[in-house]
């Protein structure tokens, strides 16, 4: 675990900060060539860029909200959580501009996949977040001294829940990018953002450095995100369950 990678003239680069810039402009590159054929332009990109920010901050400003009042769970950046509202924003953003949309999310839901995968399999790992329970498991982790985990668990072995997490992203995005089973517009983003919220709530009970209510503990803000997610998209993929050729 590295959640250092190398320092600029005394200025630590912290891996997980890293990994997300990397993926934010690396995705905005790729999903700016997936999308440009359905008429969405270098000025949409860039209220793209703008509401994935503004979701960002929003989500940082409710968890500075929960931890004054001590309302629910444990308030900290989550990339699912964050997604999500960003998801939310930008549908209604593409409504407004008379844009696709559901051909649009079919291209955005494999890269947001794709990037999730990333962050967690790499960035998490590497910043030694995001870490399991213990486990006597052979595939149990042990991480160095002075990372989140060490400090809660010390050298004991722990479930890889960013590694779980990581690769059935990885499948996820996958899957969806190369599913050759023809679906209404939009179905296919559905179904993919469906499989991301059921793998969060799977995993979340593993998870050693926050509660989770499916392991008898306060709920998160973030699992609660992720059920409203799971909920919505099974119903709406549920009502546009016609396969069709697009």
């Amino acid at each position: 675990m590295r959640p250092v990678l190398f320092d600029i003239q005394g200025f630590a680069v912290p891996a997980y900060g890293l990994t997300m810039l990397m993926l934010f402009l690396s995705g905005l590159l790729l999903l700016r060539h997936q999308v440009s054929p359905l008429g969405v332009n270098d000025g949409h990109m860039i209220d793209l860029a703008a509401i994935a920010a503004g979701a960002i901050l929003l989500w940082l400003g409710f968890g500075m909200v929960i931890t004054r009042f001590h309302f629910i769970g444990s308030p900290y950046l989550n990339a699912l959580p964050v997604l999500a509202i960003g998801a939310f924003a930008y549908l209604a953003y593409l409504r407004g501009q008379r844009l696709p949309a559901e051909p649009i999310f079919d291209a955005i839901a494999p890269i947001a996949a794709f990037a999730l995968a990333v962050q967690y399999g790499v960035g998490t790992l590497l910043a030694g977040t995001a870490f399991g329970k213990p486990t006597d498991l052979p595939w149990g982790l042990s991480f160095p001294p002075g990372s989140p985990a060490y400090r809660v668990y010390g050298p004991t072995p722990l479930h890889p829940v960013q590694l779980y997490l990581g690769l059935s992203f990885l499948a996820i995005a996958v899957a969806g990018w190369f599913a050759p089973m023809k679906m209404k517009a939009g179905q296919r983003a559905l179904m993919i953002f469906v499989a991301l919220s059921t793998v969060y709530l799977l995993t979340s009970p593993l998870r050693g450095n926050t509660t989770s209510f499916l392991a008898g503990g306060a709920p998160r803000m973030s699992e609660v995100v992720a059920l409203f997610v799971l909920l919505y998209c099974s119903f709406m993929a549920w009502r546009r369950r016609d396969t069709v050729p697009q």
